[in-house]
């Protein structure tokens, strides 16, 4: 690999934010989160996994089918959901405490 390859990846897996991880976020198995634009609420079953709807899934997918979109829709779904009235955007931010410029 090129020097400028291999520099290039390096920084890009320094910019890649870490995923959600419910634990991580002081966010416990068996809590309840909130959807702002529904107000139904999802209850956390594992790290990185909710039950919505009877339907045990990610975040992402949760959002997806809170608010109507195809499967393949990119959404973000931390601004969507909050935990004890905060996001979980920013619980996450807070949490990883991750740069937005390199």
């Amino acid at each position: 690999m090129e020097p400028v390859d291999r520099e290039a990846r390096e920084r890009l897996s320094r910019l890649r934010r870490p995923n959600f991880n419910f634990v991580e976020m002081g966010i416990p198995e068996g809590a309840s989160i909130k959807c702002v634009r529904t107000g139904e609420t999802a209850r956390v079953v594992g790290p990185r996994k909710v039950e919505f709807r009877g339907e045990e899934c990610s975040l992402t997918q949760a959002t997806r089918i809170a608010h109507q979109l195809d499967d393949g829709y990119a959404i973000a779904p931390g601004p969507h959901w909050t935990f004890d009235g905060r996001s979980l955007s920013e619980i996450y931010d807070d949490t990883y405490d991750y740069p937005d410029t390199p």
